[in-house]
């Protein structure tokens, strides 16, 4: 029962906290002018507050605190919080003064080496993929830091519509938890499922929200960024706990780590790859992510995040399906990226060809997508009003 009370806790607080965070800093970011303003590469149209990644910092953080006055014993990896702490100020610092891509890069290299020399924990073992084993220091060491600065950017570049970023995060963190709780990791568990449930209130703002919408921002896509890459390198690293007998013998992290993450990573992929194809640098902003495509054809924001993180948990379903068969791990990586490519690659090409010609194919996804457009429907307007409300309630007593 102690056990059940010290999983559940942290996250109910996390849950609390940031309904409680939320409006006190919806309004300071209003008062002060802190917001993400329209231009002609973003979808909203008037200026968006943007602190949602300090509130759900702010819940991760009390989380942990209960979390450790319950149990001292479980260790929640100081260099982790480190972490997550500076790229949630140089994200607020991208947001306030946009950064450069070369200082954002750089920050983020710093804090991923700042991480493997504190815990001592890398990429450094490929489990026997492909017959490898454990890989040496001067391979390991810039692998992860290719891959931590990858993952950071991959979730700062899908955070285009309400609801992509913090919805694909909610459905990775509580993946992960779930994987950390068979195998016995419960400072790793607790942190995911805080996670997850800090990004819910911050979900239901955001989507229906209307004058208390709220993005995450650099600041949080960029923290939660470098809690992703934690959990990775928890799953790969050569003492990773999920390799410890848990699970059956075909059982891989590598595919699980790139199923949980198919999405962010094949589309950042295939933008980065287009935008050096045609001269221009990886992280130069434009319209080419698969969100982007679904917005062309006329889909809703709210449907197009609901459809991308459905295909994500598709990918993730399909590497469970594979590994309860028994297949072996290169041919769960196989399948990992071959749905991948397939959902993430070849739909894009083939959804911007029909778009961009105007097809007949095109005027029918037209058609059908208007009726993705629910937020002009009374259950909707109902919600959003009763959130709003609740936010305007808090923000007066606050």
């Amino acid at each position: 029962m102690g056990g059940l009370f010290q999983l559940l806790l942290p996250p109910l607080v996390s849950f609390c906290i940031v309904n409680w965070v939320f409006p006190v800093l919806l309004k300071i970011s209003l008062d002060k002018n802190i917001t993400d303003r329209p231009n002609n590469r973003k979808l909203q149209t008037v200026p968006v507050p943007v602190l949602g990644g300090i509130v759900v910092f702010f819940g991760i953080l009390a989380a942990s605190l209960v979390a450790t006055c319950l149990d001292p014993h479980v260790d929640f990896l100081l260099p982790v919080f480190l972490s997550m702490g500076i790229m949630t100020y140089m994200g607020f610092m991208d947001d306030s003064l946009v950064l450069s891509a070369r200082v954002r890069v750089l920050a983020e290299m710093l804090v991923i080496g700042g991480i493997i020399l504190a815990t001592g924990m890398s990429l450094d073992h490929a489990h026997g993929l492909f017959g490898i084993a454990q890989l040496p220091w001067w391979l390991s060491v810039p692998l992860t830091l290719l891959a931590g600065v990858g993952i950071i950017n991959a979730i700062n570049m899908i955070d285009g519509i309400n609801g992509l970023a913090s919805g694909l995060s909610l459905l990775c963190t509580c993946v992960f938890g779930y994987f950390f709780l068979r195998v016995g990791d419960v400072a790793d568990a607790i942190l995911a499922f805080s996670t997850a449930t800090a990004l819910i209130p911050f979900l239901l703002h955001n989507v229906f929200g209307k004058t208390s919408k709220m993005f995450l921002g650099d600041t949080g896509t960029m923290m939660l960024g470098v809690l992703l890459t934690w959990f990775v390198i928890v799953c790969i690293d050569a003492d990773s706990p999920l390799m410890d007998g848990a699970f059956a013998g075909n059982f891989h992290p590598v595919p699980m780590c790139l199923a949980v993450l198919s999405l962010p990573v094949f589309d950042t992929l295939r933008v980065a790859l287009l935008r050096i194809c045609r001269g221009y640098s990886p992280f130069r902003p434009d319209k080419t992510h698969l969100h982007h495509v679904f917005i062309a054809l006329g889909f809703s924001h709210s449907f197009t995040s609901l459809l991308e993180i459905v295909m994500d948990a598709l990918v993730i379903a399909l590497w469970a399906v594979c590994y309860g068969c028994g297949l072996s791990a290169e041919l769960q990586l196989l399948v990992v990226v071959a749905s991948s490519l397939i959902l993430y690659i070849g739909q894009y090409f083939l959804l911007a060809y029909h778009a961009d010609n105007k097809t007949p194919v095109a005027g029918r996804i037209w058609d059908l997508s208007r009726k993705t457009h629910f937020g002009h429907t009374p259950w909707w307007l109902r919600f959003q009003a009763w959130l709003d409300r609740i936010s305007e309630k808090n923000q007066q007593e606050g």
